[in-house]
């Protein structure tokens, strides 16, 4: 995958490696934070996840694997999250202007 982290705007997405064999035609996605509306020092997570696969693959199994996809793609967020409250942010994950 490529990624591209874009600190203004406390997102990340991601692209397919090209280069690389893969069994999807395409994939590509998002992460986003912003703090939470009512809750102060809580933070919101979005993900947002685009796959095409080879071939024609029936509209059930889709529907499968993007469930499957997306509860392995963010079930340890809140659970790690909430198991560590507090952590800091590693110096390598900053953005220059927080990394002073």
């Amino acid at each position: 995958y490529d990624h591209t982290f874009t600190p203004e705007r406390d997102s990340l997405t991601w692209t397919l490696d090209y280069d690389k064999t893969s069994d999807f035609d395409d994939v590509s996605g998002h992460w986003h934070l912003e703090e939470h509306p009512s809750k102060p020092q809580c933070t919101r997570v979005f993900y947002a996840c685009d796959i095409q696969l080879k071939g024609s693959v029936p509209k059930p199994v889709v529907n499968f694997l993007s469930k499957t996809a997306l509860k392995t793609a963010t079930g340890w967020v809140k659970k790690e999250s909430e198991a560590n409250p507090t952590g800091t942010i590693p110096k390598a994950f900053l953005s220059p202007a927080l990394q002073k």
